[in-house]
Order: C-alpha cells, then sequence, then structure tokens
C-alpha cells in the first residue's frame, strides 16, 4: 500500500507540508481512478484502510514532535457499509456439510466452518501447523495468489491474526482422514511426503487458487439451496453459532483473530439481543431455583423442629 500508492502521492512532499486538503484530495484521486489495472477506483474500504494507515503514521509523528498536529484528524475518510452477513444457524450448517461429503472440497470446508479462518490463513496451513493429538492448529501465515499467478506465503492479517485454534473433536477426525488419503495417494504416484507439504493443495502439492475455492463454494452452496451464503459467511458463521451457544466473546474473537474484543462484539452485535436475553433468564431461573430451595429448606427446619415438640 504504501509503496504502491502512497510514495508516488506523497513522495515530493515533505511531512510538515502534507495539509488535510492534500489528504483528501488523494481519497477522492484513489476512489475515482486508484486501481493498478487502470479499470476504474479502488473501493471506499480499502481507501479507509489508506487512511488509517496514514493517520497511524501522522500520530507518531506528532509523538516524536515532528508534527505539531495530525492533519487525518481534519480529514473526512470514506464511508462504506458492510456486505450483509447471512450466516447458517444449526440445521443449516449440517444440511450444508451433509451435502458436501461426496465432493473433495468437504475437508477444506469443514476447517472454515469450524475454525472461523479466513480462506487465505487456510489455504497457507502446513501439516507441521496441525497437532491433530492435542487438537489445535497454529496460524502462521496467509496465501496470495497474485496477478502475475503466482503465489505468496506472507504474515498473517495483524499480529492477533498469528494464534492458536483449538479443534473440536469431529474436525480432528475429517482431518486424520484427510492427511491419510493425501499420504496415500502422493505415495501411490511416486511422490515425496513432508510435514510441509499443504493441508489443502492438488494431488502435486501445489496449492490451490484461493479464486476457485471461493467459486467451488458459490456454486456448491447454490446446489444445497443456500445461494446467499459466501465463502467469508462461514467465518461469520462460526462466530455466530458460537455467541449464540453462550461462548464469551473474547474467546471468539481470539478465535477469530480480531485485535479487539469490541471489533468482535461490533460485528457481531446482531446475536447480542438474543444473548442478553438468554443470559437475563438464566439469571432470573437461577435466582428462582436458589429462592425455592431456602424455602424448601426452612419448610423442612421447621417440620423437623414441630417433630421434636417444640413450640
Amino acid at each position: 500500500m504504501v509503496k504502491k500508492h502512497m510514495v508516488a502521492a506523497f513522495g515530493r512532499h515533505k511531512l510538515q507540508q502534507i495539509t488535510p486538503e492534500i489528504l483528501q484530495r488523494y481519497y477522492a484521486d484513489k476512489l475515482a481512478t486508484g486501481r493498478r489495472d487502470g479499470k476504474g477506483g479502488l473501493s471506499p474500504r480499502t481507501v479507509k484502510h489508506h487512511h488509517r494507515l496514514l493517520h497511524v503514521i501522522f500520530a507518531s509523528e506528532v509523538k516524536w514532535r515532528v508534527l505539531p498536529r495530525n492533519p487525518a484528524h481534519a480529514v473526512d475518510p470514506p464511508q462504506f457499509q458492510r456486505k450483509e452477513m447471512n450466516t447458517f444457524d444449526q440445521e443449516g450448517l449440517e444440511t450444508f456439510l451433509n451435502s458436501l461429503q461426496d465432493t473433495e472440497y468437504y475437508p477444506v470446508f469443514y476447517t472454515l466452518l469450524f475454525t472461523g479462518m479466513r480462506r487465505s490463513e487456510a489455504l497457507a496451513l502446513r501439516w507441521q501447523d496441525l497437532d491433530l493429538d492435542f487438537g489445535r492448529l497454529s496460524i502462521e501465515r496467509s496465501l496470495h495468489h497474485l496477478n502475475d499467478r503466482t503465489f505468496h506465503f506472507l504474515p498473517p492479517k495483524t499480529e492477533k491474526s498469528r494464534r492458536l485454534v483449538a479443534l473440536p473433536p469431529s474436525l480432528v477426525m475429517v482431518l486424520k482422514q484427510l492427511r491419510d488419503n493425501q499420504r496415500a495417494m502422493r505415495l501411490t504416484m511416486g511422490l515425496a511426503v513432508s510435514n510441509n507439504d499443504l493441508v489443502f493443495a492438488h494431488v502435486d502439492g501445489k496449492p490451490l487458487l484461493p479464486h476457485s475455492i471461493s467459486q467451488a463454494w458459490s456454486r456448491l452452496a447454490k446446489r444445497a439451496g443456500y445461494p446467499e451464503v459466501r465463502l467469508h459467511d462461514a467465518r461469520h458463521s462460526h462466530a455466530s453459532l458460537m455467541l449464540a451457544q453462550g461462548v464469551h466473546p473474547k474467546v471468539v474473537s481470539e478465535r477469530l483473530g480480531h485485535n479487539s474484543v469490541s471489533l468482535t462484539l461490533d460485528v457481531y452485535s446482531h446475536v447480542l439481543p438474543g444473548i442478553q436475553e438468554a443470559a437475563a433468564l438464566a439469571f432470573d431461573n437461577a435466582f428462582k431455583g436458589e429462592t425455592h430451595e431456602a424455602k424448601q429448606k426452612l419448610s423442612e427446619t421447621l417440620a423437623t423442629t414441630n417433630g421434636l415438640g417444640c413450640k
């Protein structure tokens, strides 16, 4: 982002010369003609990422007294609407997974739905990143397919994205079966087998095209009767179902690799009203249960006392 966009736009300016007006014009230019392939502008969401990065850069300069104030404070970044979230409920999740069992995509989609991983993180997994005996995986990198058709393994999206994720027993079974089948197939073909092999890959070990995985999801979701559920909604489904089951938001945030719990609560605020109602009902039931037990103990005590002849 810095090399491809910002250096070209601001390279001739000293930091002290960059004004809010220059930044506002930069955002407008990126929205209109920011794509490097010349096919129009960048999305408002992407330009807002530019704004956040510039804000951090200028804030550090203010901290070190290089600048008297942060010019990004006075700029209005572009607004964008989040894409509508379409998630599976528990029944829908089971129906979709059952429809996948005869396909080669069953293991990777099962993994996405049961871990909340990003597509890029799942496609970068190696067998050495998995501990199937203890049921956990380590997310250390992500896979990206560039315009020149080359694959690059890069660090995760943020520092919090580098994380350990506990695996449910059913997923461990799916992955063990995949490992055994994959190794048997490669040995039959005379190919070497290594813990450095990708978990989700072609038979020859080459990475899967990220776009092809998204296309396969769309096709199979439509076949199963869920055309509105996107691949990224697998991540949303995982989080929404966990929150609805009463899992602490901090745990969900850690599984997703979010920077903060507040981000998780913001993204999944639609689940919270139901959680609030369930919590209130649980508290009420617990209180009533304790009150009932206290009354019952008092009655038993009085009955025993009366039986002893006390008045």
